[in-house]
């Protein structure tokens, strides 16, 4: 009875790393989502550059054939027109790698095509410090995990105990035989014993298969502590990244609006005469710059939400 005790707890920590494996591609799969929503983003970004650049070009050169600029400051927005289509194909590049990582993730084809639609996901509030440690230390499967090894570890010292007790087994046989019988036989024979084995000395490998199992038992313990101690480390981490994702995009969001008010500004001061080229590329540039640093910090603030729902025992992430 206690081996097949033994036996069940064995196929629940089998269960349990298959679930744990399935978490790992999940989530990786929803990293590997996000990571190709970025790029995606940052690519039509660089597209909307190379747009902006090629109108302001134009106007230059319009502004040049009427005496109005000069050619050095044409020929400076002719450049930028090279430098957003060079941003555009790094873009573009870095777009295709990070698909064709998510189609591996996915398992597709490599020709096939995937389009994604729609936005982040809104987020709510994370949970408490003290909520979010009551969570992880129910949901986690490592947790579930490590205290199932504590518990085969004591069955290991339960088997090696049973080296110091005798073996007693009962049986009973019952044998019939069919058709014409010797004198006397009779046609049913029962035979009923119990044989019992006892290993007096085995050379002290029974006592070290006892200190073995202890030591066993000590470690499963002391991994089951390990593992609250790094659960309550991931809970704090991913409640501190959480935090700072949010406050960055705070920050790209504010520096967004201002980058496009002094880029506004100083585009009608170019078209007017009042500054040059370069002063108006500076604008152009960190506006550009602005909008990359927005889009990354709207991905990774997603990004620290995944790893909140992983800290939390989550076994799908939820997007």
């Amino acid at each position: 009875m206690t081996k097949a005790k033994f036996e069940g707890k064995q196929e629940d920590l089998k269960d349990l790393r298959l679930k744990q494996t399935r978490s790992e591609v999940a989530f990786q799969a929803s990293e590997t989502w996000l990571k190709a929503f970025e790029m995606k983003r940052q690519l039509e970004i660089a597209a909307f550059a190379v747009r902006v650049a090629s109108s302001q070009a134009s106007d230059a050169q319009a502004m040049e054939r009427a005496g109005r600029l000069n050619h050095a400051d044409s020929l400076r927005l002719q450049l930028a027109v090279s430098e957003a289509r060079s941003g555009l194909a790094r873009a573009k590049a870095g777009s295709d790698m990070a698909f064709a990582a998510l189609r591996e993730v996915l398992g597709v084809r490599p020709e096939t095509k995937i389009e994604l639609r729609g936005g982040l996901p809104k987020l709510g509030n994370p949970p408490t410090l003290d909520k979010a440690l009551t969570m992880a230390f129910e949901n986690r499967l490592e947790r579930k995990q490590a205290a199932l090894g504590v518990v085969l570890a004591e069955y290991g010292k339960k088997f090696a105990y049973t080296n110091f007790v005798p073996s007693v087994n009962a049986f009973a046989k019952s044998e019939r035989t069919i058709g014409q019988l010797p004198l006397g036989a009779q046609a049913f024979q029962h035979t009923y014993g119990i044989t019992a084995s006892w290993d007096l000395w085995s050379n002290g490998s029974s006592t070290f298969a006892v200190r073995e199992a202890a030591q066993n038992a000590a470690a499963a313990e002391e991994g089951r502590r390990s593992v609250d101690n790094m659960i309550r480390l991931d809970v704090q981490q991913a409640a501190a990244a959480f935090a700072a994702a949010e406050e960055s995009l705070t920050a790209a969001n504010q520096a967004v609006a201002q980058a496009e008010e002094v880029y506004r500004i100083q585009a009608v001061r170019f078209k007017t005469g009042a500054i040059l080229s370069s002063e108006l590329l500076l604008a152009q540039n960190a506006r550009d710059a602005a909008q990359v640093r927005l889009a990354t910090a709207e991905t990774d603030l997603v990004l620290s939400n995944l790893k909140t729902q992983k800290a939390l025992g989550s076994e799908l992430p939820q997007l």
